[in-house]
This record gives structure tokens, C-alpha cells and sequence, in this order.
């Protein structure tokens, strides 16, 4: 009883390409880290503060988003390379993907990721934890890399290893396959 497997098609999930041409202004020479969603326990913020304290002089990190569900995950102390944002409009998180090198999605659980997509569709790498919906979309090493949750001195390796034009490559490996295998035309279609 039930459904056959062959009349059974697996359709991933699309988005619609919002990818700015216009990267917002962030004049920073250093690896230029974007964190974008709810500063609560499941999106893991904490790691990625923990994660980008001993590399503050090689990273400079902008953070969209407050706390939604419980108290916000807050700096021990206010660090210069953390610049706080608040909420944006989809168009103005579009210009900050566009402006950074890799954005960080460090969540102790996902069932998507749409983070890591929107990212993906502006051309930028991701470094996500290895949970959920991630695995699906980040192909590690390739379009960025997939951390184990709840790893500060991991996503810290992580981070250093490379320079803004590594993550820039990575990118634009992210945006291919974003139009191979994300885009909305795609799902509606499928």
C-alpha cells in the first residue's frame, strides 16, 4: 500500500535570484565574514563569536539579524571586527552577501538552509555546519565548507584558511550551482 517508488520525484527546493550587483560599502582588507539570521541558540551565533575571537586581525565580520526565540547570543565584550546590523530588507541583505567573502551559517540543526543559498545565488561561499538541509546544498571544499556543529576551534580553522580571492573562486562555484540546481524556474518546472 502506498505510493510507488517510481512515481515518486525528488524536487529541490529554489529560490529567486536576488543577487546584487551593487555590493553594499564595507571597506575592510580583511577576510570579510556575513552572518545572516536569528541570534538564538539553534543558528548557532555563539560558535561563530567564539569561532572569530583569536582571528579578529584577519577577519572583519557583519552580523543581520536579533533574537527571536529567547535571549540573544551576546559578545562577552564588544569586539571591533563585529559590526551589529539589525534586520534587513532581502534587497539590502542581497548587498551585504554581494560585498562579502563567505558567509557563515553555523546552526546546531537546519532543516534547510536558505541562508546558505541566498548566498550561493550572490556568489559568495558558505561555511555551514555539517546539519541537516546544509549538506544538501554546500558541497564542501568546492563552494565552501561544512563544519561540524558546535566546533568554534573548527569554523576558526576554517575561516583562516583562506584569502579573499580562494573565497571569491568559491563563490562563483557556489553561483553555478546554484543556477544548475536552486534556482525557482528550476523547482517550478520540476
Amino acid at each position: 500500500i502506498g505510493i510507488a517508488p517510481s512515481s515518486l520525484t525528488l524536487v529541490l527546493n529554489g529560490i529567486t535570484d536576488l543577487h546584487s550587483e551593487r555590493p553594499a560599502r564595507w571597506q575592510d582588507e580583511r577576510v570579510r565574514v556575513l552572518f545572516v539570521g536569528r541570534l538564538d541558540a539553534q543558528k548557532g551565533f555563539d560558535t561563530l563569536l567564539d569561532a572569530v575571537e583569536p582571528i579578529q586581525d584577519r577577519v572583519a565580520v557583519r552580523v543581520i539579524g536579533k533574537a527571536v526565540a529567547g535571549p540573544a547570543t551576546a559578545p562577552r565584550k564588544r569586539s571591533p571586527q563585529i559590526e551589529y546590523l539589525g534586520w534587513r530588507s532581502l534587497s539590502e541583505v542581497a548587498t551585504e552577501i554581494a560585498a562579502a567573502d563567505v558567509v557563515v551559517v553555523p546552526s546546531r540543526w537546519e532543516g534547510f538552509g536558505l541562508v546558505a543559498l541566498e548566498a550561493m545565488c550572490g556568489r559568495c561561499a558558505v561555511v555551514a555546519s555539517d546539519v541537516g538541509g546544509l549538506r544538501e546544498i554546500v558541497v564542501d571544499g568546492d563552494t565552501g565548507y561544512l563544519v561540524p556543529p558546535d566546533n568554534p576551534a573548527r569554523l576558526m580553522r576554517t575561516l583562516a584558511r583562506h584569502d579573499r580571492p580562494t573565497w571569491r573562486a568559491m563563490g562563483a562555484a557556489g553561483r553555478a550551482r546554484y543556477e544548475a540546481m536552486f534556482t525557482a524556474g528550476r523547482m517550478n518546472a520540476e
